[in-house]
């Protein structure tokens, strides 16, 4: 690292100097080291991968910032420094590359996290990184810095995704662009984090990357920031419209929609509650703007996520206190009969489906849900034979789609994709169970037994590609003995 060691000083003296320290005025005791990490590798926070299956360690434990340094509130500097992980920080690529690297973000992002505005507005961010200008006035300028944090942001994100389907782009080079977007982010704080939608947008980028570096950790920390922000800023509410809805009034629901889909998709696996509860959401959702806006596919998918949102919160949440009483067996099947209508009403093809964008993609999800809905610890009855049935049927296709998507590279998410496969495993073991005791389903033993040593053979796949699934994998694995 010692190339980069003037520049750390550099940047070390900028920040001292912020604080109204002089270098000058520090003594060598000052400077005095403590004492070093023996692994010589930033601090980390492995509790949310250690955790197991089920629970996850407290919070509180990921905030470790220094509120008294940090801009507006906002941005833990040392967890921002703790993203740096990689050793020396990347140039811009070729042109050719860099469209090649934009494509690749939108074809996933356009239907499953739209952050950024639209193609056209990060080429022209994209456009100002290429124009001959002097380094130091580049740097100077508040506007170039906040296109070059979203741009190698992208690039980082884009890179992981290639990774993906093509092992040639390797995870150095993700790396390497995000830690330029990171050094950007912590060099310019209060222009980046201005408490305004840009902030927030500034913010769904990181989380974004984090989400496919699966840096729980980071994903955790920079949710609770967005989520905060969304609500200051009134996103959730739907603003009195005279008039048609603006560009800028659009930009801001998907925003909040995207905010809502990160904060969904990360609690529901790691078993938080929702900062932001459905009741309290009155925003409307964005306004396509033609017949084939791809962002459509978006659409869909935040309509499966509030589904979800809403099985998490009926099986979880506490009886109230005015006596109602759920009646859980006709709540299931309304779920279950919403399900299924929206799973009709999605498109039977997907124009330019690709293994970013898979044509699967509502199956899984239904799927998915459908899992969740009939769930056995979730139940405080036995399940009928009827739901059982479905909950066996539903496993044993989730199992055969995730392990035809990690053959074929196109799983995104290792610390989801693992979560789903364990629950969708215990779902198979428990109908296995059932079976034995009631000799009711109508499903073959041979093949429900087939379906948890496949789960068993894909998990240990996965562990290759993201270690912290052994916890998965170890006690799935002793949990299928039983059958």
């Amino acid at each position: 690292y010692i190339r980069n060691l003037e520049d750390r000083v550099a940047y070390l003296e900028s920040q001292l100097a912020s604080h109204g320290i002089s270098v000058s005025e520090l003594s060598p005791e000052s400077l005095a080291p403590g004492p070093p990490n023996e692994s010589g590798e930033p601090p980390t926070h492995p509790e949310l991968h250690e955790s197991g299956p089920s629970h996850v360690s407290n919070a509180q434990s990921l905030l470790n910032g220094h509120p008294a340094q940090l801009p507006r509130g906002m941005i833990s500097q040392s967890l921002l420094h703790s993203l740096l992980r990689a050793p020396t920080r990347a140039s811009l690529p070729s042109r050719e590359a860099a469209q090649r690297l934009v494509a690749t973000y939108f074809e996933h992002t356009e239907f499953f996290s739209p952050v950024i505005s639209s193609r056209e507005d990060l080429l022209a961010s994209l456009e100002q990184l290429y124009t001959d200008r002097p380094a130091s006035e580049a740097e100077s300028d508040s506007l170039i810095a906040l296109h070059k944090f979203r741009v190698f942001a992208v690039f980082a994100t884009a890179v992981l995704l290639l990774n993906r389907t093509d092992s040639s782009f390797p995870i150095s080079r993700a790396e390497g662009y995000f830690a330029t977007a990171v050094h950007v982010f912590a060099q310019y704080p209060d222009l980046l984090c201005a408490g305004d939608s840009s902030h927030l947008c500034n913010l769904l980028l990181i989380i974004q990357y984090s989400c496919f570096a699966s840096d729980l950790t980071a994903v955790w920390h920079f949710l609770g920031l967005a989520t905060r922000l969304a609500i200051d800023l009134g996103l959730h509410h739907e603003r009195p419209v005279t008039t048609e809805v603006d560009t800028e009034e659009n930009k801001r629901r998907w925003l909040f929609w995207t905010t809502y889909i990160f904060e969904r998709t990360v609690c529901v696996i790691i078993d938080r509650p929702f900062s932001i509860p459905d009741e309290a959401i009155t925003a409307c959702l964005p306004i396509l703007q033609s017949v084939d806006d791809p962002r459509f596919l978006a659409l869909r998918l935040i309509e499966s996520r509030r589904l979800e949102s809403e099985i998490y919160v009926t099986l979880r949440q506490s009886p109230p206190v005015n006596g109602a009483v759920l009646d859980l067996p006709t709540w299931r099947e309304n779920m279950r009969q919403r399900l299924m209508a929206w799973r009709a009403s999605a498109p039977s093809s997907l124009v330019g489906s690709s293994q970013l964008a898979p044509l699967d993609l509502y199956d899984a999800l239904l799927h998915k849900s459908l899992i969740d809905l009939y769930y056995p610890s979730t139940s405080p009855t036995d399940l009928s034979h009827h739901d059982a049935l479905i909950l066996a049927i539903s496993a044993a296709e989730s199992i055969e789609g995730i392990k035809q998507a990690f053959r074929d590279g196109r799983l995104r998410f290792y610390w989801r994709a693992a979560h789903n496969l364990f629950k969708a495993g215990v779902a198979m073991v428990f109908c296995i169970h059932h079976q034995i005791v009631h000799v009711s389903l109508n499903m073959d033993h041979t093949d429900m037994a087939a379906s948890v040593n496949t789960c068993i053979s894909i998990l240990w796949g996965m562990v290759e590609r993201y270690p912290p699934g052994k916890v998965y994998r170890d006690v799935f694995e002793g949990l299928s003995s039983s059958v």
